[in-house]
């Protein structure tokens, strides 16, 4: 039953990142995973539920290794409150160490979660929000008060900054075969370190530069 289960999961995914989720059927999924429509039913009732179940799968680990960093950060071991660049390490570190891992297969969820946010059904949208909904409460609340210079909207733009250049760089790092032909001279990351440290330099600087002057 459960090998069933996980060759459905397996086949869809590999299948959602490659072809996208509307050029997708059942019927691909249950011929590449080589079971039959009723096991498919069974184990998941619908294309969507067969969806969600699979974000849940592997989001659901990441998002629980992102707060049980900021709950160590916050902790701090008597060291005082937490830096900006350790929550933002916090956030940032978990995916990094996914799609460098190729035994959990992070190349090839980065690329479905990158069609995921690019999808135009509203649906699987809602149900990537809902995986971080937790997250992005907790840490939008960590960084808050080392960001006393911004008001409540700036924040929000800039924790939202920081998403889109997280999600940028992922997807830099699963696509460098073809960015080499770019950039010849730019060696790629070998090490998580290499790639969070740069990240989080930068995303730091950002959060702290004062909010523009709207004077001419």
């Amino acid at each position: 039953m459960l090998e069933t289960r996980s060759r459905i999961l397996n086949a869809a995914e590999g299948l959602f990142a490659d072809r996208g989720f509307s050029a997708t059927s059942v019927r691909m999924i249950t011929s590449r995973a080589k079971v039959n429509l009723a096991a498919m039913h069974y184990h998941f009732g619908s294309k969507d539920q067969l969806i969600q179940e699979l974000f849940a799968l592997r989001l659901s680990p990441l998002n629980r290794q992102r707060l049980a960093l900021l709950d160590r950060c916050q902790a701090g071991g008597g060291a005082g409150e937490p830096s900006l660049e350790q929550i933002l390490e916090a956030f940032i570190r978990p995916p990094v160490q996914l799609i460098r891992d190729p035994e959990r297969g992070g190349m090839r969820f980065m690329r479905l979660l990158s069609r995921a946010f690019n999808s135009p059904d509203g649906a699987i949208r809602e149900m990537i929000y809902g995986q971080f909904a937790e997250v992005i409460e907790r840490f939008s609340g960590a960084l808050g008060p080392r960001l006393p210079h911004l008001s409540r909207e700036e924040a929000f733009w800039r924790f939202h900054f920081m998403v889109g250049a997280m999600s940028h760089t992922l997807h830099v790092i699963a696509d460098w075969k073809n960015l080499e032909n770019l950039f010849t001279d730019v060696p790629e990351p070998s090490q998580v370190d290499e790639v969070v440290d740069r990240l989080v330099s930068f995303l730091a600087a950002g959060f702290r530069t004062p909010i523009p002057s709207k004077e001419n």
